[in-house]
């Protein structure tokens, strides 16, 4: 296939954060770390008021637990939504010291690898060898690691280059990413 080129805007680094935050963040983590802090902090409350005055009644567990609950979840949405919230400040950083990131560069890719080159390197990776990927927004993301990814924006790679990306990861059986944001 022939190339295809691009420089990564400012923009699209934010961009790609954001669709990297939509593909980690899922239901189903959110809801476990929830019960998770739910747990230790109506135990914590027991506690604490069994060893007050020793005298819990049924409605005051219950009130315990209530409160808890809602302080579970406005601890968890506050680091969700703060973390979102940061993403720009993190991505415009990492986009401002990774010269690489920066610097001019072009995709290609066979039946076996994906071949991302610009001045400063030249990576040639199976297409096995990705641990995930994410249809976001903005981007495909190709996962070498939970929080290592490649971009692809879509602004540069053509709906039928998109398909055909992903259409190589599927045949190499890489999971999907689906997170908080599904676009396909």
């Amino acid at each position: 296939m022939e190339p295809v080129h691009f420089t990564l805007s400012e923009q699209a680094m934010i961009a790609a954060q954001r669709d990297w935050w939509r593909g980690a963040a899922s239901w189903k983590k959110i809801a476990k770390g929830c019960a998770i802090l739910w747990f230790f902090y109506l135990v914590f409350m027991l506690i604490l008021g069994w060893t007050s005055d020793g005298d819990v009644s049924i409605q005051d567990a219950i009130g315990m637990a209530v409160l808890s609950l809602l302080v579970t979840i406005a601890v968890v949405a506050i680091i969700h939504i703060g973390s979102y919230l940061l993403t720009p400040y993190f991505a415009r950083k990492a986009w401002r010291q990774h010269l690489a990131i920066r610097a001019p560069t072009s995709v290609s890719w066979d039946d076996k690898v994906i071949v991302i080159d610009n001045e400063y390197g030249r990576s040639q990776l199976p297409w096995s060898g990705f641990v995930g990927w994410h249809d976001g927004r903005d981007n495909v993301l190709l996962y070498q690691s939970d929080r290592l990814f490649n971009m692809l924006p879509k602004t540069e790679f053509s709906e039928a280059l998109q398909a055909e990306v992903i259409a190589h990861l599927k045949a190499a059986n890489v999971p999907r990413k689906y997170g908080l944001g599904r676009s396909r």
